[in-house]
């Protein structure tokens, strides 16, 4: 029999009602009620295991300290250099939508995507806006498509797909008359210095172009 069924069986016999609280529990330890209560009920534990301490602990030290001095390095290198390595065994489907001039190298091809933006020299109210190819430098490649317009046309480059075998799919869009956003799309455009990207198992980082 239970201890709280014990205390119902024993009010039917005439007995005080007892004082039953609820007991929050977020720590291990031992816990006996105050002058007053003479039990708990219910019990809520929340107690973190040793996992979820050691992680957030860690977490904190290698934020603000550097975990060790592997994290001091991978963090002083990706400060120097701008650019976050993703994970090994992230898959580019996972990471090729981006917004902006963001740089998604692959580390195992030395080969990135971006977005650019060239002001007119000869008439500054107008630009080129295309996906491009650029070395490990960030140096200019290639041109794999863009769109020329008015600077007022706020065009950009929304998403670059690429496939294994060099071809990518670009989804750009601009501001039209009325100041509403609308999409472009142009698919299977081909690069041979893309044949290989984005293939399972690469490794993959990302920097400000």
């Amino acid at each position: 029999m239970s201890f709280i069924a014990g205390y119902l069986l024993g009010l039917g016999e005439g007995s005080t009602a007892p004082v039953i609280q609820p007991l929050y529990v977020t720590q291990n330890g031992e816990y006996s009620s105050p002058d007053g209560t003479d039990g708990y009920d219910p019990v809520y534990v929340n107690v973190p295991d040793r996992y979820d301490e050691g992680y957030n602990d860690g977490y904190k030290d290698g934020y603000d300290d550097g975990y060790n001095e592997g994290y001091n390095d991978g963090y002083e290198d990706g400060k120097s250099s701008g650019e976050y390595i993703f994970p090994e065994g992230t898959e580019y489907e996972d990471i090729y939508e981006f917004v902006g001039g963001d740089v998604i190298t692959d580390k195992n091809t030395g080969y990135g995507i971006c977005s650019m933006t060239v002001i007119s020299e000869s008439d500054p109210t107008r630009q080129d806006v295309f996906a491009a190819v650029v070395d490990s430098e960030g140096n200019l490649l290639a041109r794999l498509y863009g769109w020329n317009g008015p600077v007022s046309s706020d065009w950009r480059i929304e998403k670059i797909h690429v496939t294994p075998d060099g071809r990518c799919d670009i989804t750009a869009s601009h501001l039209n008359n009325s100041g509403v956003r609308v999409q472009s799309q142009v698919n299977d455009v081909y690069s041979v210095y893309l044949k290989g990207f984005g293939e399972s198992g690469h490794t993959f980082g990302v920097s400000n172009s």
